[in-house]
């Protein structure tokens, strides 16, 4: 079984040749320009690192990370087959596509990542430092960081599931990088939340859709946000997914605010705003483009969202270009 070791520091995630070295705050090494190549890293701001990985694996594979002090809350969300993952002195956990695992430990501590053979793997994994959560302090996090560690695995959750794909699709370099971290602040808040209701609580929320659906579901809204012009309906949707129309339309509501109709329309509204600005068509021919007959109805939608008609939209790209 291959082992590849890396250290989370202030800096970033650092390949390093012994998981037993005392880990200290390093320059960044770039994973691309090294035979390190499982995960690769970004400084989202000051004390908050965000790793991404996606690879298949033919062998069995351990991937060790360090956390430079005790003072980090981990946040790791699974977007591919199940991995094991070992912290804090040895916990070991199981996390099944989609569930997401939040953990913080009162001492230095190892993480470990053990890839099974001839899988896919993807996942997010960011590491913010518990200053970033001062302002919370007021509501008893400080006492429940320092009574003991903390652990919490939530299902599936259709929020954090459209956050963490819009951070994965999205460049690292600015300014593409600020809408990054705004999308990681919502997702570790949502995951924060959960764990603030099961501490109260005492429950873990159950998901509302199955983990083949939600799989599903991004693959019918990348479907959609690609060939918004398509003429979709909600049965053929539901008949193309497999997903009731019921779940279907819950799906929409919770991982996007909108119904499935209310959705296509949004996108095909971003679609036309995006031609106006960086194309030559005029209107009647982005209505027919973005898979729309009627000029009046697109008008109509057009003002209700943008708060301008179409016309007058496309007048001020011209006049302030």
């Amino acid at each position: 079984m291959e082992t590849q070791f890396f250290s989370f520091s202030a800096q970033g995630i650092v390949p390093t040749a012994d998981a037993s070295e005392k880990i200290i705050p390093l320059p960044v090494v770039s994973p691309k320009t090294s035979e390190f190549s499982r995960i690769t890293n970004y400084v989202l701001r000051t004390g908050t690192i965000l790793g991404e990985f996606e690879f298949q694996t033919k062998e069995q594979e351990r991937v060790l990370i360090g956390v430079s002090d005790y003072n980090r809350l981990v946040f790791v969300f699974n977007q591919g087959d199940s991995f094991e993952i070992s912290h804090c002195g040895g916990r070991r956990t199981r996390l099944a596509r989609y569930e997401n695992l939040l953990f913080h430990c009162q001492k230095d501590f190892p993480i470990t990542l053990d890839f099974q053979s001839h899988r896919s793997f993807k996942g997010t994994i960011i590491v913010a430092d518990v200053k970033n959560f001062e302002a919370y302090l007021q509501e008893g996090i400080a006492d429940i960081l320092q009574r003991n560690d903390v652990f919490y695995k939530s299902k599936p959750d259709l929020h954090i599931t459209d956050y963490i794909r819009k951070i994965n699709l999205l460049p690292k370099e600015f300014p593409h990088n600020l809408a990054v971290g705004g999308f990681a602040t919502v997702a570790v808040g949502t995951l924060w939340s959960a764990f603030l209701k099961g501490e109260k609580e005492n429950v873990m929320l159950r998901p509302s859709l199955r983990s083949w659906e939600i799989k599903a579901l991004e693959e019918v809204t990348d479907k959609i946000r690609q060939n918004p012009e398509q003429n979709y309906t909600v049965s053929e949707i539901s008949k193309e997914t497999g997903i009731s129309i019921p779940h279907l339309q819950q799906g929409f509501k919770e991982m996007h605010g909108h119904t499935v109709a209310n959705f296509i329309r949004e996108v095909r509204l971003e679609k036309a705003e995006d031609l106006i600005k960086n194309s030559d068509l005029n209107i009647s021919e982005i209505v027919y483009t973005i898979g729309l007959s009627s000029r009046s109805y697109f008008s109509r939608i057009f003002k209700k969202k943008f708060k301008c008609s179409p016309s007058d939209y496309q007048r001020l790209q011209f006049i302030n270009s």
